[in-house]
């Protein structure tokens, strides 16, 4: 048996009748067909679910209107199928449903058949002037209401939602991609990418300086300028444009009177030209000494006083040198030594600076009364003095040549050499020394009668015998040598002095000898430099005259001892290292000890070279890296010879790889000192500590030096020219520190194959002095072929980026996420040119570029952004509400997806106009507002429709009650203004009612349920509001 229901809808208080009686079933809709909104082209289908005493018969209809059944369409089934709709399809749909004991219609479902956006005229790429406004502008055609986004770099653009983006006054923040999305409830068409330039004029920061210089010296002007790039600039004398003068800086090689002027730049790119204000080139006067300090000849003992002079535009500022050597605190124009003795005996000399240049004094020496040495310029030379034990004196070379015959002092090039003979009166250690002496010297003691035929006993550069105390890092400015043999008594030695590379001034020449019976320890073959790849092994070897029997050698490293040992009888010492590390390269030295007596081995250097050219070696002396590259042959370079050339490397992947040269040189530079006339490198004071290196260029390109690695801070300058002297060099490239923070040094200049560039590393400071990573490249830079492009993609999808580029191999790559490195990892580096995503997740979506880097450059790609599609659900859904009449109405949803979803409103099935946010806000909510709302909601992945809800006007006279279904159950919905509570009865005789329920009513709506129907032959409900 089944129940009946007839609904009376009364007052405040009412309730409901219910009839009950036994019957056949008729039919009773339990799930109403639904509205459906299809793009063009898709199928439709319509379902309803009915429940009645069968057979149960459908009809389908096309309703042109609200009242009516309309057109019969479709077939006679709960289920209505259309295939490929067309927009004379879209409308209101309804069903009939028929059996021998009645009918009933269903509600109206509405079908909308939209077109999907497609962009008609995409935006365009444009060049903008920075501080003038942009329009880009898109044309869409699709089923109305189009919805626009803008977005710049993946991301959407606030407010800018209309056909036409329109950016005033860009800078270059508004720089970059910009894609517009045009969506409508059927889909979504994006844009490609275009970009957005903006031309930044040129602005000059700094202003060329007026300069005020020496004629015959050089003048420098320099501008620095900001905007777009490229910049081009152009030098101006006079008003007039200089040939060739296209730099930021501009020198003027050699001032004299006919380029003193004007000089200012004109800067351009394609947005503007900008021309400086004008720097005056003037003659500075350097300051004129007018009284010269004067030579001295004192006793030991006196008081030497120096005077010097100058006149000029003050004010002045006086430092006094000793041999080259700034003196600490001799700082006047006067300068006073005394009780002088020997050790003050030299060259003295008086710079004087104002801000218009420096000059300095003539030399005046200062001799202390010591015996005149009986010097010639032909071997055997004079006499000496042959029955002192001691004796100094001193001498000239001047004018004086090698014969022919004669050897290699100490086995470097020298000439001007001097001799002089000494008798040994006793048996015992001899010591000779040119302290003192104003020049680089060599020092050799020989024996034999013949200049062509002679036996070396000892010989010497730069005092390598020495203790590590007196021969400490800046103790010998100028080269003083040192030697100790042993002397046999009633043997002629034949001292050789001669000048390094051609230096030439005044000797001292001090002779000690000690008597002893204890010998020397003879060394018959010195330690040889080594040059290896890092981590070879590698040994030193000593050779003795004779057996060493119980004598003690030490092994020291950069002047502090690293090894001890008792020698046998053996006459060879051989001392290895295993595989090296940087902790092993510096200078070594070997001392000896036997019965008392210490001898010390020459220095010898352990560097490494990445390619284990032997030959390749960093020099203290700028004239013995010139030695060995006088000595090169062609054939040889960079193999027998001191000029380094660097191994080709291959192509890697991700590019067009070409190929380039790389080099790695690593030294120490500890002992390291300066030369005479040494330039002061980068114009950072000193030089300090510096030390050379000869490089051959093997290509032409870029040449890339740097000294990232070392462990000092460091000054880097690479100069070209004969090389003959300091004089003839010509700086190219220097710099300090490579960028803010780091205390390595780094420059890049074009280099021409074939060309030898003298490269000289010393230290920011006097104290600066370590180990030395020189690393050189040839090569062409990194140039960006092809950029990462833009990806869209669904979760879960693989991405893979990828960049081509060009340029001298191998490259790296470091990948970054909005502008961290990939993977969190600091240093990390993907070894790839591509980079791959599995299983995307949407947290991944942002802007990816990667940094390519090869030994000549790095350089940034543009960037590529990652959008991950996520379809659009809801998190919140609307729901019922009963709505006071005049008061504001708002229905509230959440919806998640990627991109964040487009909105629209729908209300009884149409399109509600300007409502595209997800909260629903009505005000003065009145009848005609009264009905069904539905939300539907759409990205690039998806839509999704909301629930349809409803919202019925009460008021407080009124209480609205909805029959929402009558079987099984007995169901309705009851409307409360104010979301008052209410208390639900029952009666079977409208006399005495029960109280079934008692609850809130959310939001003004509540559903309630009857089970108990069947038990009742009529039942009465009525609400009661509290």
């Amino acid at each position: 048996m089944r129940t009946t229901f007839s609904i009376a809808v009364l007052g405040l208080g009412a309730g409901l009748l219910v009839k009950a009686g036994a019957a056949n079933l008729p039919p009773v809709i339990t799930q109403q067909p639904t509205n459906l909104f299809v793009p063009l082209g898709s199928n439709a289908t319509f379902t309803v679910t009915a429940q009645g005493t069968t057979p149960l018969n459908y009809q389908w209809f096309y309703a042109t209107g609200t009242t009516g059944l309309g057109t019969p369409i479709g077939t006679n089934g709960p289920v209505l199928g259309l295939r490929n709709v067309q927009p004379l399809q879209a409308g209101n749909y309804r069903v009939l449903v028929q059996n021998q004991y009645g009918s009933v219609t269903s509600a109206l479902a509405r079908l909308v058949v939209g077109l999907p956006p497609a962009i008609v005229v995409p935006p365009v790429s444009i060049t903008a002037l920075a501080g003038t406004d942009v329009e880009l502008s898109v044309v869409a055609t699709g089923t109305t209401p189009l919805r626009y986004q803008w977005t710049f770099f993946g991301t959407n653009l606030p407010g800018m939602t209309n056909p036409v983006l329109l950016l005033r006054t860009v800078g270059p923040k508004e720089a970059g991609p910009y894609a517009v999305i045009v969506s409508n409830a059927f889909g979504i068409a994006v844009s490609d990418p275009v970009s957005v330039s903006v031309l930044l004029p040129p602005v000059i920061l700094i202003q060329p300086q007026d300069q005020r210089v020496p004629l015959e010296s050089t003048a420098t002007f320099n501008v620095v300028a900001t905007g777009s790039t490229p910049l081009f600039f152009q030098w101006l004398f006079n008003g007039k444009p200089i040939a060739g003068a296209n730099d930021s800086t501009f020198t003027v090689t050699r001032v004299t009177a006919n380029n003193l002027g004007t000089y200012s730049v004109v800067v351009s790119n394609a947005a503007e030209t900008v021309q400086s204000s004008n720097a005056a080139l003037q003659a500075a006067e350097a300051p004129l000494i007018t009284v010269q300090p004067v030579s001295l000849n004192l006793p030991v003992g006196g008081m030497a006083l120096f005077v010097a002079q100058a006149d000029g535009t003050g004010p002045f500022f006086y430092q006094w040198q000793f041999n080259g050597v700034d003196l600490a605190g001799a700082t006047n124009r006067l300068l006073v030594l005394k009780n002088v003795n020997t050790a003050h005996a030299g060259a003295y000399q008086a710079c004087v600076f104002n801000s218009a240049g420096t000059v300095c004094s003539s030399v005046a020496m200062l001799e202390v009364f010591v015996e005149e040495l009986l010097f010639s310029d032909r071997f055997p030379g004079g006499s000496g003095p042959t029955q002192s034990i001691y004796f100094k004196g001193h001498g000239v070379n001047y004018g004086a040549m090698a014969e022919p015959g004669e050897p290699l002092h100490a086995g470097k090039r020298g000439t001007n050499s001097v001799w002089l003979t000494w008798k040994a009166p006793a048996t015992g250690v001899a010591k000779i020394t040119t302290a003192n002496s104003d020049f680089d010297t060599l020092l050799a003691v020989y024996t034999g009668d013949v200049v062509s035929n002679l036996v070396e006993v000892a010989s010497d550069d730069d005092d390598d015998s020495s203790d590590s105390a007196a021969n400490a890092p800046g103790a010998n400015p100028y080269g003083w040598s040192v030697v100790r043999f042993n002397a046999v008594a009633g043997r002629e030695y034949h001292i050789a002095v001669a000048g390094f590379d051609s230096a030439r001034g005044n000797i001292v020449l001090e002779c000690g000898l000690e008597p002893t019976t204890a010998p020397l320890p003879c060394i018959l073959l010195q330690p040889r430099d080594g040059v290896l790849r890092p981590g070879e092994p590698h040994c030193f070897e000593i050779v003795f005259c004779d057996p060493q029997p119980g004598a003690e050698l030490v092994w020291l490293l950069n002047g502090k001892p690293i090894s001890n040992v008792l020698l046998s009888v053996d006459r060879t010492n051989r001392f290895c290292r295993p595989p090296t590390l940087d902790t092993d390269v510096g200078i070594y030295q070997a001392a000896i000890v036997n019965q008392g007596v210490t001898n010390r081995s020459s220095r010898v250097e352990l560097q490494f070279n990445s390619h284990g050219d032997t030959n390749a070696l960093a020099r203290d002396k700028f004239l013995d890296t010139m030695d060995h590259v006088a000595r090169s042959s062609v054939a040889a370079l960079g193999q027998t010879s001191g000029v380094a050339t660097a191994k080709s490397r291959g192509k890697s992947g991700g590019g067009s790889g070409r190929r380039g040269f790389t080099t790695t040189q690593i030294f120490s530079t500890w002992g390291a000192g300066t030369e005479p006339g040494e330039m002061a490198h980068c114009g950072n004071g000193g030089p300090h500590h510096s030390k050379w290196y000869a490089y051959q260029a093997p290509t032409n390109g870029t040449m890339r030096v740097t000294t990232a690695g070392s462990d000092f801070d460091t000054v880097l300058a690479v100069y070209i020219g004969p090389g003959t002297d300091f004089a003839t060099l010509t700086n190219i490239a220097c710099n300090n520190d490579a960028r803010p923070g780091v205390t390595w040094s780094d420059v890049s200049f074009p280099a021409t194959a074939g060309t030898i560039y003298f490269i000289a590393v010393d230290g920011a400071d006097i104290s600066a002095m370590g180990l030395v990573h020189l690393n050189i490249a040839v090569g062409d830079p990194v140039i960006v072929v092809s950029p990462p492009a833009h990806q869209t993609v669904l979760p879960g999808a693989t991405v893979n980026f990828s960049v081509d580029v060009s340029g001298m191999s191998n490259f790296v790559y470091r990948w970054r996420f909005n502008g961290g490195v990939v993977g969190g990892a600091v240093t990390s580096a993907a070894p790839s040119h591509s980079l791959t995503l599995p299983g995307v997740l949407v947290s991944q979506a942002g802007i990816y570029d990667v940094v390519i880097l090869n030994p000549i450059n790095a350089v940034t790609s543009p960037v590529a952004v990652l959008t991950v599609l996520v379809a659009p659900s809801f998190t919140q859904q609307p729901v019922h509400m009963a709505v006071r009449q005049g008061s504001n109405a708002t229905l509230p949803t959440a919806v998640s997806g990627a991109p964040a979803p487009w909105s629209q409103w729908f209300f009884n099935n149409a399109f509600l106009s300007g409502q595209t946010n997800l909260t629903l806000s009505l005000t003065n909510f009145q009848l005609p507002n009264q009905g069904r709302y539905q939300l539907l909601v759409t990205n690039l992945a998806g839509l999704a429709v909301s629930d349809e809800v409803e919202l019925w006007l009460v008021n407080t006279q009124s209480l609205f009650v909805k029959f929402q279904d009558a079987n099984p159950a007995f169901t309705f919905r009851v409307a409360c203004p104010d979301s008052a509570d209410y208390v639900l009865e029952a009666s079977t005789t409208l006399t005495n009612w029960t109280a079934i329920a008692t609850n809130p009513a959310p939001f003004g709506i509540a559903d309630f349920v009857d089970p108990n129907t069947g038990s009742f032959t009529n039942r009465f409900y009525r609400t009661r509001s509290d």
